[in-house]
């Protein structure tokens, strides 16, 4: 299940280029590892390792500027 989630991003050369933070309602987890990343017409998306040590994949959807979470299995 996707829920919305708060990031903070580097932005070098582009607007939200690299997650490195990600604040959810009950935890607060930092990017250890960007695993993949890919796009499509709508997103901006990684799928990445956090530090507990689980594997995320985030969204980013550029034209709402909003941010999703989801646990991989």
């Amino acid at each position: 299940m996707e829920k919305i989630v708060k990031v903070i991003a580097y932005s070098g050369y582009k607007l939200n280029e690299r997650p490195t933070i990600i604040i959810t309602y009950d935890a607060r987890l930092e990017v250890k590892q960007i695993i993949k990343r890919w796009r499509d017409e709508k997103y901006e998306c990684f799928k990445l390792l956090a530090n507990d040590n689980n594997v995320y994949e985030l969204k980013w959807h550029r034209i709402k500027d909003i941010w999703t979470l989801k646990k991989e299995k």
